[in-house]
């Protein structure tokens, strides 16, 4: 019985030592990441940062829908989100003056990935301004989601007992809403504003 103990410790502890060893190449390239990131934020300041734990820029179904008979029918486990969810919004200082500012506005959006609805990782880029003559006059401009990468949503349909199509989300006939499916909940954005004061800024 110590044998067999010794042996399975033996076993374990090798186990811990080649998962340690393996580790080392994932570990180095984190730290290069973050020093990389470290590097970044050092040359370009953030401005602000949001973080929050849900899927923003597009709308997936619930999975319940009453079919033509009037039945309730419940398969939201199919529109269960399998991937983390992550939106978070920051915005980089890339210039600085006395009299002008100019930051990048990031939006980035972890996607979605169920059984039968999912969409592709997002990145939005803007551009923001800020701007004054250092005595009546200052001002913003807000461009956001200027330039966008991904947010493709993707659709995949049900089938009845018959092997015929239906859309899950809806309980209609796929060939009926296949071209009309929940898009990208995301569009450019613009805002401005001019202030006048009569003091000095």
């Amino acid at each position: 019985m110590n044998q067999l103990y010794t042996c399975t410790r033996k076993f374990y502890l090798l186990i811990f030592v080649c998962f340690v060893f393996s580790a080392q190449p994932i570990k180095a390239q984190a730290t290069q990441w973050l020093e990389e990131a470290g590097h970044i934020i050092q040359q370009y300041p953030l401005q602000y940062l949001y973080i929050v734990d849900a899927h923003l820029i597009s709308n997936p179904w619930s999975g319940h829908f009453n079919a033509f008979n009037g039945t309730l029918y419940d398969v939201s486990q199919f529109y269960e989100n399998k991937r983390l969810e992550l939106n978070l919004r920051t915005g980089l200082n890339i210039y600085d003056s006395q009299y002008v500012a100019i930051d990048l506005p990031i939006h980035y959006d972890n996607g979605y990935k169920a059984d039968l609805y999912s969409t592709s990782r997002y990145v939005g880029l803007g551009l923001s301004m800020r701007f004054t003559d250092g005595k009546k006059w200052a001002g913003v401009l807000h461009m956001l989601n200027l330039v966008q990468i991904g947010g493709r949503v993707t659709e995949r349909p049900c089938y009845d007992n018959f092997r015929r199509q239906f859309h899950c989300g809806t309980g209609y006939a796929w060939q009926d809403v296949k071209n009309n499916v929940n898009g990208r909940q995301i569009d450019p954005s613009f805002k401005m504003a001019l202030v006048r004061r009569f003091a000095p800024f």
